[in-house]
């Protein structure tokens, strides 16, 4: 048939609009076409096949009666050229006038879009107000999380090497926070972890702490590790013993470390590295006590020069002293060479202090040993007791010696008397 307005041909298996040639069931050419179905509500909805009419672009787009004067919803599907394959979204608008916006994007390289025209992954998402999602990015297993205020990009990874990661960064894997293993250790900080739990917190892992677990049961030892390795006595730890552990204090490894080497079971260790080890704790903005590695604990004091160094006082109920210097019983003993008081006079009178004591000066400058002191203090005593009893003795026979004065004093005053009568 021939009109003034259209060449319509019908082969008998194929329809052309426009064409005397069509090639398929239905053949429109040299225009759109608007397909509008018949329905309850006016205005009908319509499907219009069309092209851009700058890219020759194709699209299909749906419109939907609103319920308002002449007025549709809209959504079209959209062959953009380099751009890829959009379906779009319109605000309300009558026939022809709408504006669409990009819903979804499927790019030529197989990235797609939800809410972006422009994905840089497999799939990003973005949301009104720019927040996004990606998928897939840099070609990388990953979920990647993107705030719209410039702040940092944040990215879960599989890192290809048996590890799940959370990283940090414009790319995936930029710098890596987070690691989780395989082998359920977790790593933050570094991509290796080589305990249950490694944080680094510096990047060439010279403040690192461990977590480590050890055998099972009853002869299990957890490990709590910090230093700036695990090995090589660069480190000190805090270690809970099993009651049946079958090691040997501080025995974690290795060359560099100097541990007393015995079993010590159901309890809790801590253990500095190496030979140059140390442990001290604080309070407040302060060291308050430390136990170096020779075994000096220190009190106040930073330079402990024994196994129990205290700067300040000391407040015990009871103090028991181990003797290194023997009783003084041997005062008692026949033989010892007492001095006579005038020797201990005269000795006071020329150094100023009791003999075998030393002089104040020496105790302010060197101190006092408790128990070596305790027993010249006893033997001061004991010497003060054979003092004693030397006078008793001579007191003693004063009174016998006055006793027998007295007798003979009378006496001789009953004779005067008997010669006077």
């Amino acid at each position: 048939m021939q009109g003034s307005l259209a060449q319509i041909t019908d082969t008998g298996d194929e329809v052309g609009v426009g064409t005397s040639s069509p090639e398929e069931k239905l053949h429109v050419m040299g225009g759109g076409l608007l397909v509008e179905m018949q329905s309850d509500y006016y205005p009908d909805p319509r499907i219009v096949l069309n092209n851009d009419g700058v890219g020759a672009n194709p699209f299909l787009t749906f419109y939907r009666w609103t319920g308002g004067s002449n007025t549709y919803y809209a959504t079209r599907f959209y062959d953009s050229g380099n751009q890829g394959f959009k379906i779009q979204n319109s605000n309300t608008a009558t026939f022809g006038n709408h504006t669409f916006s990009d819903a979804f994007t499927l790019l030529r390289n197989g990235d797609v879009g939800i809410g972006t025209s422009t994905p840089t992954s497999l799939l990003e998402l973005r949301s009104n107000n720019n927040n996004r999602v990606r998928f897939n990015h840099s070609n990388e297993p990953s979920i990647s999380f993107v705030p719209n205020n410039g702040n940092s990009h944040f990215h879960i990874s599989h890192d290809m090497t048996n590890g799940l990661s959370i990283s940090q960064g414009s790319q995936v894997g930029y710098r890596e926070l987070l690691t989780i293993k395989n082998n359920g250790n977790v790593g933050i900080g570094t991509n290796n972890p080589i305990a249950a739990l490694e944080i680094n917190k510096n990047i060439d892992g010279s403040a690192s702490a461990f977590i480590l677990n050890q055998n099972s049961g009853s002869n299990a030892r957890a490990i709590f590790l910090l230093g700036r390795e695990s090995t090589g006595g660069k480190y000190g730890y805090l270690a809970h013993y099993g009651e049946n552990y079958a090691g040997s204090w501080g025995d974690y490894t290795n060359s560099e470390s100097t541990w007393l080497v015995g079993n010590d079971t159901n309890g809790l260790g801590i253990i500095a590295g190496n030979s140059q080890g140390k442990i001290f704790f604080g309070t407040g903005s302060s060291e308050k006590m430390r136990l170096t590695s020779n075994g000096f604990l220190g009190l106040g004091t930073k330079n402990p020069d024994a196994k129990l160094t205290v700067k300040g006082k000391i407040h015990a109920e009871e103090v028991k002293v181990d003797l290194t210097v023997p009783g003084p019983d041997y005062v008692f003993k026949e033989g010892y060479d007492l001095k006579s008081l005038e020797e201990v006079q005269n000795h006071i009178k020329e150094h100023g202090h009791l003999p075998n004591i030393p002089s104040a000066h020496e105790m302010e400058e060197n101190g006092v040993q408790l128990g070596e002191m305790n027993m010249k203090l006893l033997e001061k005593i004991e010497e003060l007791t054979l003092y004693t009893l030397q006078q008793q003795k001579e007191i003693k026979q004063y009174q016998v010696d006055m006793s027998h004065l007295n007798r003979k004093l009378e006496a001789m005053q009953q004779q005067i008397n008997n010669l006077k009568n």
